[in-house]
């Protein structure tokens, strides 16, 4: 089953946990619990909130002490520069891990240009179908989630590929 409401608390739960994951931004010290913690403190409401937390409301919550405050930030800290491709795969896109973010950076380089792709220019990547091409495109279109990659780039989250790594090879 899949819950459609966007706002529904257990959806907005289990899409942070995918975010925080090692498949996706690989924010260590951040699981289940403590996502669940900080939703049900106010201290975030969705991914982004994630990098706008500080030190001193986490002293407030039960377990948190300052050695764990400070790999937290830490980690939070460093997830901001992850590549593009970890991005892409943690926003929960139905349809989209690493190995279709993987294809889709090698096109579009950066966040901004997959948000103003279409779905048959999508489609037209080899290993990406008609589904996939609609989903991302369904999601990109959706208001909230707009906001949330706004709220993103206000806080500094890398939106462009190493144009190096992901560029063909000729032999």
């Amino acid at each position: 089953y899949f819950c459609s409401n966007a706002a529904c608390p257990e959806r907005v739960a289990r899409n942070i946990e995918y975010f925080v994951s090692r498949g996706a931004m690989d924010i260590d010290g951040l699981g289940e619990q403590g996502v669940r913690q900080l939703l049900k403190s106010g201290l975030i409401h969705d991914e982004a909130d994630l990098f706008t937390l500080t030190a001193e409301p986490l002293t407030t919550l039960e377990g948190y002490g300052d050695k764990k405050i400070q790999n937290l930030l830490k980690n939070i800290q460093a997830a901001k520069g992850r590549p593009l491709e970890r991005l892409i795969a943690a926003l929960g896109i139905r349809g989209v891990g690493g190995g279709i973010a993987e294809l889709l950076i090698s096109r579009y380089h950066s966040l901004d240009a997959l948000l103003n792709a279409s779905a048959a220019d999508i489609d037209e990547i080899a290993g990406i179908g008609p589904h996939t091409a609609e989903a991302i495109t369904d999601w990109t279109a959706q208001a909230h989630n707009r906001a949330l990659v706004e709220k993103l780039r206000a806080a500094g989250v890398n939106f462009t590929a190493d144009e190096t790594a992901h560029a063909p090879t000729f032999d």
